[in-house]
């Protein structure tokens, strides 16, 4: 049986097709934001380390901590700007966002399993 001229497998088709389009577009998103709180991570641990240099007189350490600060802050200023580029949400370098795009790609995972299952199981008229 057709519906307006398309087979349910072709349907199923459509659909896993869909979600991949989906799922692509917010695991590139959560890739990003996942980078981002890393490198948000290593700026608060190099903070933690330059004070204790700092605090030892260590000046080699201090600078090398510095110096690694630096570049994590630039790094942490691009990738920033490449969210903003990618995500049309206002909250978008926040836990909250983080974690809807998690359930998103976990439905859109599921959805992709179903509807492939769906066209394997799919007999053609």
């Amino acid at each position: 049986m057709t519906i307006k001229g398309i087979t349910p497998k072709q349907l199923s088709k459509k659909l896993v097709e869909k979600h991949r389009r989906f799922l692509s577009t917010y695991s590139k998103e959560f890739d990003l934001l996942h980078k981002l709180f890393v490198l948000r991570e290593k700026r608060d641990q190099l903070k933690h380390w330059i004070e204790d240099a700092k605090n030892e007189g260590d000046k080699k350490r201090y600078g090398t901590y510095m110096k690694q600060k630096k570049a994590t802050e630039k790094d942490i200023l691009k990738l920033t700007e490449k969210l903003k580029e990618v995500t049309s949400s206002e909250n978008y370098d926040s836990r909250e966002r983080y974690n809807f795009l998690k359930k998103c790609i976990d439905s859109h995972r599921d959805a992709i399993n179903y509807w492939s299952n769906v066209s394997k199981s799919t007999t053609p008229p």
